[in-house]
Formats: structure tokens, C-alpha cells, sequence
């Protein structure tokens, strides 16, 4: 027996990080099928309340420094900290089963599929969505480096009946610039990638078949779904992508704030794996959001933005949508009533003037309430920061 394999008999609950993304992958779902409870951890986070029980020139692995008896769940991931610190939220089986269930439905996968990402393993989306849903249905999951992921995508993927991206917008800006057309066996999920429903149409009109979602750390990464992909639907994630799931609008300090009826809600667990909160079926998230004609939900901000003059982010981003093509951007109304624009490629920052005449004439605000950056940092989801 390895030291590896010692290791893994010796504890029930183990936190993971690695260095290479596919090791990551096999190494923890080695770890789930020997029924072991599994923390997913960010290779950034803080561990100095963790022990190491195990590493190589790859893997590592950590188990809580006070050794108690945790509490029943099967996995836990770890939030972005785009908005808040990141914190932990445990699943039991049966909660990732059924997402795992839902993306079986939404995604039509089979053992000839392939589902690919850029992200880090530790960030939901690309855990759940790809790692665990592939080994669910006997698909393939790789992780590909962004350059060589969009590269891979154009020599081989007419060999699989089904390629599946789980985007950001350092893909969608790659995929964007390459010269090929897909033959509508390319599913992109956006990921909550900020994209205008321009891009949206350019991206299928390339024969990609780009659809938004919606899902969060703390929902197990998914709850709502545009299966429609029409033109009616444009902008919007959808809808819950089951009938035990939907949404309530709860207004917090005058925002409609999304809120979350599902049977999926994890429960926020301490280092030594203990639940801190309650079961709940509710989750109150930190999104703004109102609902089309026919009760689809549209994303229109986060809790630290606020409207202006009636409009919100998601209506600004509309609003440059022709100056922005192809390209992601991050819009952020603050509390001065003021407007960034977060841009992810530099080469838009020639277009600053035409940015601020456009949302100044829009907005009804001078065109110095309106300010527009480059991001050059990234959160370990490969989502634009919302901070600077």
C-alpha cells in the first residue's frame, strides 16, 4: 500500500489542493468513491488552521487540526469571495445527485462527450459541472490552459458528439478571434460570464450554441438554465432548470434581490467540518434581479450596485453592446451613482470616449460619473473581480 493510499484510509474528511488540474480531478474522486468526505480547497486559501497529512510534487492533502467527529455531507466547495469572504458550503450525496441529474438534462451528454474548462478544479462550476457530472455519464473532462483549450476545441471537436465549455470570458474572448465555425455539437455555458445579448447572437451565428445559466457555491452550482436559446429568451438564465426550484424577488434596501427556493441549498460548515447553520430550502443571494414578460429571470446586478436613473448594469451593458462585439465587461453602478466599466481586453480601452458619450447619453449622467479600466486580476473562478 502507498503512502498515498495510507493516508486516505487513515482520515473521514480531507481538504484537497493541487498544483495540476487534472490531478486534482482524479485524485479527488478517488477520494469520494472510498466514501470519504472531501473539502475542495483554492491552492490560494489560507491553511495554517489545517494540518498536512500528505503531499507530493502535485497533491496535497489537509485534515482539520482538531480531529472531531464531522458532520454528514459529502462535499464541500469553497465561494469566490467576489462580494463577501469566502466561506464553505457542505453537500450531501443526494444534492449533488440531483444537480447531477439536472445537467444530464440540460447538457444531453453521453460517454462520447467531452466537457472542457479553464477553471481552477476547486471552483464549483467546473467540479460539479464537469468533473462529477462527466464521471456520472462515463464522458471525458479535461482541463486546458484557455490558449489551448479554444485550439483543441477547433482540431477535435468534431470527434465527439458532444463538446461542452463551461466559458469565462477569457475563453469567450479567445473563441471569439479564432476562424472557425462550429457545427452546433459546441455547447457553451457562459457561466454567468457578463455578455450582451449582441455577443450572445454573434457567438451563434458562428454555429456556437451558447446558452446562459445561473447557479451558485452555495446552490450546488445550478439552478436555472436558457434551455430555450431563442430570441425571446435572449438575456436572460432561464428557467429553473426543475419544478422543485423558483425564485422570489425580496426587496433589501430597495433592491430586488434574488432569493432561492431549492432543494439543493448547502449548509455552511466550519474548518473541522461541522454545519454552522441550519437545513434551509431558501437561499437569499447577494443578485439583483427581475423577471421578462414570461417570468424568466434576468440578471441585472449584484448587491453593491445600485440604479441610476432606472437602469442598472445589465441595461448598460446593453446600452455598449455594439462597441463591446464579441467581448466581455464587467458594469458596476456605485453608490455615487457613478459607472465602471470593467473591461477584460485592453485593446477596448480606445474606445473610452465612446464608453462614456454612450452610457452619459443613456443614463442621463456626466460623462465624468462615467469610468472605464482594464481587469488584469482574476479570481480563482476566472471571474472579472468586482473589486479593485
Amino acid at each position: 500500500m502507498t503512502e498515498f493510499e495510507q493516508v486516505i484510509q487513515q482520515y473521514p474528511l480531507f481538504y484537497l489542493t493541487a498544483t495540476d488540474q487534472n490531478t486534482f480531478a482524479s485524485v479527488a474522486l478517488k477520494i469520494l468513491s472510498l466514501n470519504k468526505k472531501l473539502i475542495l480547497l483554492p491552492s490560494s486559501e489560507n491553511k495554517t488552521d489545517l494540518r498536512l497529512v500528505y503531499t507530493d510534487d502535485c497533491t496535497s492533502l489537509f485534515v482539520p487540526s482538531i480531529q472531531t467527529k464531522s458532520d454528514d455531507f459529502y462535499i464541500g466547495m469553497m465561494t469566490s469571495g467576489s462580494t463577501e469572504a469566502p466561506r464553505i458550503f457542505a453537500f450531501e450525496k443526494f444534492k449533488i445527485d440531483y444537480t447531477l441529474d439536472w445537467y444530464k438534462k440540460i447538457y444531453n451528454i453521453t460517454n462520447n462527450s467531452i466537457i472542457l474548462s479553464s477553471m481552477p478544479t476547486s471552483y464549483n462550476f467546473s467540479f460539479v459541472a464537469g468533473i462529477l457530472n462527466a464521471n456520472r455519464n462515463n464522458a471525458q473532462y479535461q482541463y486546458l490552459p484557455p490558449a489551448d483549450l479554444c485550439d483543441f476545441i477547433k482540431i477535435n471537436a468534431n470527434k465527439y458528439d458532444k463538446t461542452v465549455i463551461l466559458a469565462n470570458p477569457i475563453i469567450l474572448d479567445i473563441l471569439s478571434q479564432k476562424q472557425f465555425e462550429a457545427n452546433g455539437n459546441i455547447l457553451i455555458d457562459s457561466g454567468g460570464a457578463p455578455l450582451s445579448t449582441k455577443a450572445i447572437k454573434m457567438f451563434r451565428e458562428k454555429g456556437f450554441d451558447l446558452h446562459e445559466g445561473y447557479g451558485l457555491t452555495e446552490t450546488a452550482s445550478l439552478t436555472h438554465f436558457d434551455q430555450e436559446a431563442s430570441e425571446k429568451s435572449l438575456g436572460t438564465v432561464g428557467y429553473p432548470v426543475d419544478s422543485s426550484i423558483h425564485v422570489e424577488l425580496e426587496t433589501v434596501e430597495n433592491k430586488p434581490m434574488v432569493k432561492i427556493f431549492s432543494p439543493n441549498i448547502g449548509r455552511h460548515v466550519d474548518l473541522e467540518g461541522k454545519f454552522i447553520d441550519e437545513s434551509s430550502s431558501c437561499y437569499l443571494t447577494t443578485d439583483i434581479g427581475r423577471f421578462d414578460a414570461d417570468g424568466r429571470l434576468v440578471l441585472v446586478g449584484r448587491s453593491s450596485d445600485v440604479s441610476i436613473n432606472g437602469f442598472y448594469p445589465k441595461d448598460t451593458l446593453e446600452i455598449i453592446a455594439d462597441i463591446l462585439g464579441f467581448k466581455c465587461a464587467l458594469v458596476q453602478h456605485l453608490v455615487n451613482k457613478t459607472v465602471n466599466i470593467r473591461l477584460f481586453d485592453p485593446e477596448l480601452l480606445s474606445y473610452e470616449e465612446q464608453f462614456k458619450q454612450k452610457v452619459s447619453d443613456a443614463l442621463n449622467i456626466p460623462m465624468n460619473s462615467v469610468s472605464v479600466d482594464h481587469v488584469s486580476g482574476l479570481l480563482h473562478s476566472l471571474k472579472l473581480k468586482r473589486k479593485k
